[in-house]
């Protein structure tokens, strides 16, 4: 499990549900922030975004995953979290693709973010029980 500070049971609760639901509204920012305002399609085959935009994003999840399992949010409810609010935000601005083909980008990004995120949530809290192990001995 994770070192999560010894509070009592609803206040543990109360803490793993605000860093999941901060986690999702950071996430949904960042598919805005990143990509979500970019509808020019490039001529040169690369699709409708440029490749700082997907490495600005894709590190932006990266921090925001790591910063939350770092404070104590559980890497899973973390991971699930960043997986539903990226996805609906990307949702919500391609569902009016006229080619019907926006469900299938969704499950890719569905897909893919999920396991990347519980890949770097677990590395992350890897990296926290190292750090709080340091600072008992």
């Amino acid at each position: 499990m994770t070192d999560v500070p010894a509070q009592p049971t609803r206040a543990r609760s109360i803490f793993q549900t605000v860093g999941a639901l901060a986690v999702a509204v950071l996430s949904a920012l960042t598919w805005f922030g990143w990509l979500g305002w970019d509808h020019e399609y490039q001529a040169d085959g690369s699709g409708p975004y440029q490749a700082w935009q997907v490495v600005g994003c894709v590190l932006s999840l990266i921090v925001i995953m790591f910063g939350a399992v770092q404070l104590g949010v559980l890497p899973l409810s973390a991971a699930a979290a960043m997986t539903l609010g990226f996805t609906a935000a990307f949702s919500m601005t391609a569902s009016d693709d006229e080619t019907g083909l926006w469900a299938v980008g969704a499950l890719m990004i569905f897909v893919s973010l999920a396991s990347a995120s519980v890949l770097v949530g677990f590395l992350s809290l890897h990296l926290r029980h190292r750090r709080l192990r340091g600072r008992t001995r």
